[in-house]
């Protein structure tokens, strides 16, 4: 084993580590209990900024610990210019645009279709349940359209936005990486 797969195991333990200590932490019931008190908007805001901080702080310590840019090929991070604040930001924008289509029906969108009753608040923190509130409770628009919006428009606009951000090359590579 050659030191650069001995820096490679140890940049893959800060990830795997740094998802069990945020997994123990966000499933405290004092946690779960605090985001279900929050609106939604700012519940999912703050999950986004956690997400994007997780992001920037890991790839950063990866980056550190391998001593050169993000090209931990046996990582399979191989390809992927050095990441730094605007590809994390632009990491957090593709998976929620990613998720808003991907995580499932998890919004208002399904229980006003389904005529169902309302789930607690921390249910309607997701990505397509505050994008469609926003669509459908705060500007109006009727199911059907705020489910178009919501589902199809939103995330074209975001990762259209990812694109321009990062480039072209850079986000088929998070294509990629969010289809494995």
């Amino acid at each position: 084993m050659d030191v650069f797969s001995g820096r490679l195991a140890l940049a893959e333990t800060v990830v795997i580590g740094s998802v069990g200590l945020t997994g123990l932490i966000i499933s405290r019931p004092l946690f779960v209990v605090w985001f279900n008190s929050l609106d939604p908007f700012v519940s999912l805001a703050l999950w986004y900024v956690l997400l994007v901080t997780w992001l920037y702080a890991v790839f950063t310590a990866i980056r550190l610990i391998g001593g050169k840019p993000m090209a931990l090929t046996a990582g399979q991070l191989g390809g992927i210019r050095a990441i730094g604040l605007t590809e994390s930001i632009a990491l957090g924008m593709f998976f929620f645009g990613f998720f808003i289509v991907w995580n499932f029906l998890e919004s208002d969108y399904t229980t006003d279709i389904l005529h169902a009753q309302q789930v607690p608040n921390i249910f309607r923190a997701t990505e397509d349940g505050i994008v469609y509130i926003f669509w459908h409770q705060w500007l109006g628009a009727s199911v059907e359209w705020a489910g178009i919006l919501t589902y199809v428009v939103t995330p074209i606009l975001l990762l259209f936005i990812v694109a321009i951000l990062v480039g072209t090359k850079q986000f088929l590579l998070f294509a990629h990486r969010a289809a494995h």
